[in-house]
């Protein structure tokens, strides 16, 4: 895949008195190819952090909520005021990952550049790549 997807979690929370805010650089694409989704944020952000995920901090820790800035790639189209849409950007990414698939296909086969410029063909050849993955 050509775009590369990144956005930087953060969670701030307060444990014995001292005050932390946790970050990341958390790496989507190779979450999803991975494991197809995006899970487990608060344990990255620990273990990234060096936090032990088996104490009485890190559940501190989940009772917080993450946010989000910085986002890169299909992460921009997903993040609003700190906020990260993680469904939407999983069926982005998988829709992506499709058309990179489907694209030097069209252009070989049929002739088209940009996928894109064509949303009923694009829609079809999905629509095929779909149907052959059930069958």
């Amino acid at each position: 895949m050509a775009l590369k997807s990144s956005i930087e979690a953060r969670i701030d929370f307060s444990y014995k008195g001292e005050n932390y805010a946790l970050s990341a650089k958390v790496d989507l694409d190779g979450m999803m190819s991975g494991s197809g989704a995006i899970h487990d944020l608060h344990r990255l952000l620990a273990m990234e952090s060096k936090v032990d995920t088996y104490s009485y901090m890190y559940e501190v820790m989940e009772m917080q909520e993450v946010t989000f800035d910085n986002a890169e790639g299909l992460a921009t189209e997903c993040l609003t005021g700190g906020s990260f849409d993680i469904p939407k950007f999983e069926q982005l990414w998988k829709e992506h990952a499709v058309v990179t698939i489907l694209a030097p296909i069209a252009k070989s086969c049929l002739g088209v550049d940009d996928l894109e410029q064509s949303p009923d063909l694009k829609a079809a050849l999905v629509a095929a790549y779909e149907a052959g993955k059930l069958s």
